[in-house]
């Protein structure tokens, strides 16, 4: 059987008996309490947790609108369900509208099991839808507590091309506050070139599902600003693509390494290709070493290698030619002498 507690108000021992009997007869173990003033109701209440509160239209210090109205003040959402012998249908719907969840007749309890039955189940889906949404505003939180505090610029856009999202950075991009962007075209924000080519990117995520990545620049201030931007589809129950979710991050530096890297190595490849090489046989004479050069004639070894290389000449004497040039000053021969 069930376990179920019951706040009875009711100033009829017999009528209170009733309706347990009938919860019993439909499957349940009732715990219950019979309470008769506001008093008494404010102390069950701080006590107890209840899982549904049945209450008779009038009782001679209390009645069920005074007992559904304190209900409500305390915050509790504990099922209400209003029984009497005299209630006009005028008054039970102005009790319905006022939140009471149910009202039976008394020569009707039958129904009663079933009619607690079904507002404990719809109490229990109001529960998880509550918990659904705490935990949807907690993550919400969390998420725009770290969007806030990214450099990153992180944005929204819907299909209509409308911001539904800026981040603090993102708006700095374009020194604005994220007031003054949220609910604007996307393409107010760009030159015309840009903006066409954004929407380009944004049309293919929603067509195809499909994460992308691109870089453009953006001229803010007289300034050149790159960005990469990783665009993400976001979607709904139902699986289908409602808004792109981007993350733009400012490469500038990067590119600006970029272009310089590859104006050094242009540099590079264009020195190498003035740097003169010899290689290959050179025809060179056995006596003279004279070199024949392209033209068929002979020349000396140094201008041969000035002609084909930027090498350049400065002469001298070798200690091996010295004395055969200036045998006069050979340092050998003149100990010879001294001897």
């Amino acid at each position: 059987m069930k376990m179920l507690r019951v706040l009875i108000i009711e100033d009829s021992e017999s009528d209170a008996d009733l309706m347990v009997r009938q919860l019993k007869k439909g499957g349940y173990d009732v715990d219950f309490e019979r309470i008769e003033s506001e008093d008494e109701m404010k102390e069950a209440l701080d006590l107890l947790s209840w899982d549904v509160i049945i209450s008779d239209y009038k009782l001679p210090q209390f009645n069920a609108p005074a007992a559904l109205a304190f209900l409500q003040q305390s915050g509790l959402d504990i099922p209400f369900i209003v029984i009497s012998g005299t209630i006009g249908e005028e008054t039970a719907v102005e009790l319905m509208k006022a939140g009471a969840h149910d009202y039976l007749m008394k020569d009707r309890l039958a129904r009663l099991a079933p009619a607690v039955q079904r507002e404990l189940d719809e109490a229990q889906v109001r529960r998880e839808r509550r918990q659904a949404e705490l935990a949807l505003r907690e993550s919400e939180e969390r998420y725009r507590t770290l969007s806030e505090a990214a450099h990153d610029m992180i944005f929204i856009i819907d299909k209509d091309d409308n911001v539904e999202y800026v981040n603090t950075s993102g708006a700095g991009l374009f020194h604005r506050q994220p007031d003054q962007i949220i609910g604007k075209k996307r393409s107010m924000l760009f030159v015309s070139d840009t903006a066409d080519e954004q929407l380009r990117w944004l049309q293919n995520v929603f067509a195809t599902g499909n994460a992308n990545y691109g870089e453009m620049t953006i001229e803010q201030a007289g300034q050149r600003i790159w960005l990469g931007t990783w665009l993400v589809p976001m979607r709904d129950e139902a699986n289908r693509v409602t808004a792109v979710m981007g993350v733009s991050r400012d490469i500038t530096n990067q590119k600006w390494l970029e272009e310089d890297k590859q104006k050094l190595l242009t540099k590079l490849q264009d020195a190498l290709t003035q740097v003169k090489t010899l290689s290959g046989l050179l025809p060179i004479c056995s006596v003279c070493k004279r070199i024949r050069d392209d033209n068929g004639y002979w020349q000396q070894v140094e201008g041969y290698i000035q002609t084909h290389s930027d090498a350049t000449f400065t002469h001298g004497v070798c200690p091996e030619c010295f004395p055969k040039l200036y045998p006069e000053y050979d340092p050998s021969k003149q100990k010879e002498k001294s001897d």
